[in-house]
């Protein structure tokens, strides 16, 4: 049975709703811009019954509520079903236009499918789609649908969010992500969100533009050049990042991929007194300026250095082959290329459309085939602010806070015919 109800679909992904009483880690405020693509955009694109698909990333509950995510039952495991619950009952609450917007496309007679990406894999638990099927409007399927497979694969289109091809935002149990913890069932934690976790949202609070900085290339050049600028870089904070790339980053990836990890307590290993004495093993020991320096070199080998791009004899060092595994989203893309290149040489597809990398694609699903080639390949992008930095411009750490933050909405529209036809629009 088919997902889709209608013959005209418009695909939107990574608005990342959050609390407005979390303002440092909020970083939706396009409420009246998601009410009028709702309201006016769609209704004057098609005046008949369409389907709209959030692909993943809705709600962003990583960010609701963050103490929580700090507890002692064990890096695999978030949320209890409570705790996503009320993390949805403040989302609902801090934006109703959003909530209202969606009833009222669902009274008009329209359909809203929502897939999960893993910012929301929330989602799954039974109650909190129920709780987000009230607030809009409490309509059955297939008016208002979760779909707990992640895709949506029918009528010659596919339409995931993307994060199952990165090691960091991987979910063992994609389709059904809720474990046996040892305090009873919780939400699957994968290393992205046990980062944002314990680390993360630390850092995001402190330093509101650190998650809206693109390309994500230029914070290795950003970090090098502010190196020794103490006085505009938390030493605690980049201590913290520093005992968790060494405890979680590389070390985390290579127990993981020859199956021997460890549980640890973050709270302690992440403590003052922790990151003293690691220092001082380290041979460390002297002025903030060398913690500092020690923490980003530790931040940019996690982030920025991929086991693929290591030297064979290391591969063979640790006994792997062609590992393609990185953090902090270094493979998103390479993933979603694989990815892409599997239904091309499949040919099920005319239309695949991705969200996750939050950076907008619109091209040829076979470039190399010519652009006359009909079947397309999309990223609709994200609805988060952007800081982005030029080619030309040397920007400091401390400079991030004053430059300009831009945004690009856009949401892609799918005609549904024998052979579907896509294009990628701007509100």
């Amino acid at each position: 049975m088919d997902l889709i109800s209608n013959q005209i679909v418009f695909m939107i992904s990574d608005l990342h709703v959050g609390d407005p009483k979390e303002p440092h880690l909020e970083d939706f405020n396009k409420d009246d811009d998601f009410q009028r693509l709702l309201a006016d955009v769609i209704p004057e694109r098609h005046a008949g019954p369409s389907t709209l698909v959030i692909a993943g990333d809705f709600i962003d509950f990583p960010q609701v509520l963050p103490g929580l995510g700090r507890h002692k039952m064990g890096k695999r495991f978030g949320a209890t079903e409570q705790q996503s619950l009320a993390k949805m009952e403040r989302v609902i609450v801090g934006h109703p236009k959003v909530f209202g917007a969606l009833e009222d496309f669902v009274n008009k007679g329209n359909q809203v499918v929502v897939l999960p990406g893993n910012h929301d894999i929330d989602l799954h638990w039974p109650s909190v789609f129920e709780r987000l099927r009230e607030a809009l409007g409490g309509a059955p399927p297939p008016k208002i649908c979760f779909v707990k497979e992640g895709e949506i694969h029918e009528k010659r289109i596919h339409i995931e969010h993307g994060n199952q091809y990165s090691f960091d935002n991987w979910f063992e149990h994609w389709t059904d992500p809720i474990v046996d913890a040892p305090d009873g069932p919780r939400i699957e934690r994968p290393w992205g969100t046990l980062f944002m976790d314990i680390v993360y949202n630390d850092i995001e609070n402190l330093y509101p533009f650190v998650n809206k900085v693109y390309p994500h290339s230029v914070y290795a050049q950003i970090i090098l050049r502010s190196i020794k600028d103490t006085e505009n870089v938390s030493a605690k904070a980049l201590g913290r990042l520093l005992l968790f790339f060494v405890l979680r980053g590389k070390r985390f990836i290579w127990e993981h991929l020859l199956g021997r990890e460890e549980d640890f307590d973050e709270e302690k290993i992440l403590s003052a007194e922790a990151i003293q004495s690691f220092l001082a093993d380290l041979g460390a020991e002297g002025p903030v300026e060398r913690l500092n320096e020690i923490a980003l070199e530790t931040f940019l080998m996690a982030s920025l250095v991929d086991p693929s791009d290591l030297s064979s004899a290391k591969m063979d060092q640790y006994g792997l082959d062609a590992v393609d595994r990185g953090l902090l989203g270094r493979n998103d893309e390479r993933g979603i290329k694989r990815r892409q290149k599997e239904f091309l040489e499949s040919g099920e597809v005319d239309v695949l459309a991705f969200g996750h990398t939050h950076v907008a694609e619109d091209g040829n699903l076979a470039p190399m085939w010519g652009p006359l080639d009909p079947r397309r390949s999309f990223n609709t992008g994200s609805w988060m602010p952007h800081v982005q930095i030029g080619q030309l411009q040397k920007p400091y750490w401390k400079d991030l806070r004053s430059l300009p933050q831009t945004h690009e909405i856009q949401y892609l529209v799918i005609e549904l015919e024998d052979h579907p036809r896509a294009s990628l629009e701007k509100l």
